[in-house]
């Protein structure tokens, strides 16, 4: 989850950079649109009105502050000012609003395009919010399961090896109350088997710290570089939308993966109580779909909620176990056995 939700999280500024690049471009489409819808709607006026006081070309059927707007004389060589018909002031005026539709029809579908845009822009924002807060929270669900582990596991190996040295104990007072040599070794004998396996748990335990420790050093690296990867990309792309809205918009959205998935992957910040990152949609920023929550992310949180956000390991340090554990006592019963079939001998010789 650590990794696909960076992933997406870098997808989600792709978004940004694409939607952020042509908003500009829309932005500037619009405004120069309704300034010549508006000089369209101006000129509307201004044109019929001319032609109502016959100030147009009898020869082209242009009104003069059109033809003078080419340079040209008016009227036109060889032509005369007419003062136009009722048909052919409604002609003009439908000419006129045929421009003017046009121009209101791709101006709203402009509109239509700028504002899908910055609610796609809009939608990609909050998604890399909720991104980074799931970023954060597998990560310290990942450290968390790795910890649990070591502490469950941990706890286990000691309690069973608190039972192994209490079982060689016992062997070794049976060894201590034992009147022939045959009881002796029978004690000697129930002694090696717990001190083998005494070793064996004391080095499947430290296989495990190794292990453990390799775990978190790999949630750590490879956590911290995509950390610093997203970074970069944050800042590469702040650089290159400038100075504008959706700069300051993504600027502020990406802000939050220093806050809880910084240097110090400070998970609690963002996963305390498992919420924060539910409404990821994995790299998806379509409006229609503000609120969906997706059936493995809500697993993903639900597990992580129910889980111990313990960070205590219990062996901080690579454990140091004896290497020959209860050598004293059974060498002890070792010299025993040999005086007592030495006894034993002499007995039986003397008999």
């Amino acid at each position: 989850m650590v990794l696909q939700t960076a992933g997406a999280i870098d997808t989600l500024f792709g978004i940004v950079m694409s939607f952020g690049t042509s908003h500009a471009r829309l932005e500037k489409e619009e405004d120069d649109l309704s300034k010549k819808l508006a000089r369209a709607r101006t000129d509307k006026e201004l044109k019929l009105d001319e032609f109502r006081n016959g100030l147009f070309c009898s020869g082209c059927n242009q009104t003069k502050s059109e033809i003078l707007a080419k340079g040209e004389t008016f009227p036109h060589s060889g032509q005369s000012i007419l003062r136009a018909t009722t048909e052919q002031i409604a002609a003009k005026e439908r000419e006129l609003n045929d421009i003017i539709s046009k121009l209101a029809t791709t101006l709203e579908s402009a509109v239509k395009k700028l504002a899908d845009a910055r609610e796609r822009i809009d939608e990609a924002c909050d998604q890399i919010i909720s991104g980074c807060g799931l970023f954060s929270t597998s990560l310290f669900f990942w450290n968390s399961t790795v910890v649990n582990y070591e502490r469950e596991t941990s706890g286990a190996f000691i309690r069973d090896r608190e039972a192994a040295f209490q079982a060689a104990s016992d062997a070794v007072k049976q060894g201590d109350l034992a009147k022939t040599s045959k009881d002796v070794r029978a004690a000697i004998d129930q002694l090696t088997l717990w001190q083998d396996l005494i070793r064996d748990m004391d080095k499947a335990q430290t296989d495990r710290w190794r292990a453990v420790q390799q775990s978190l050093t790999q949630m750590s690296e490879q956590g911290r570089n995509k950390y610093k990867s997203l970074a970069a990309e944050e800042n590469r792309i702040t650089h290159a939308l400038g100075v504008t809205e959706v700069a300051s918009k993504f600027a502020s959205a990406a802000t939050y993966i220093h806050q809880g998935a910084g240097q110090s992957f400070n998970g609690v910040t963002f996963g305390q109580a498992g919420k924060e990152g539910l409404y990821f949609r994995m790299g998806d920023a379509t409006p229609s779909r503000r609120g969906e929550i997706l059936s493995s992310v809500r697993n993903f949180t639900d597990d992580y909620v129910a889980i111990k956000t313990t960070l205590g390991l219990r062996f901080q340090n690579a454990p140091k176990f004896e290497n020959d554990p209860f050598r004293q006592e059974k060498d002890q019963l070792l010299r025993k056995e040999n005086e007592l079939v030495l006894r034993e001998f002499i007995a039986r010789t003397e008999g």
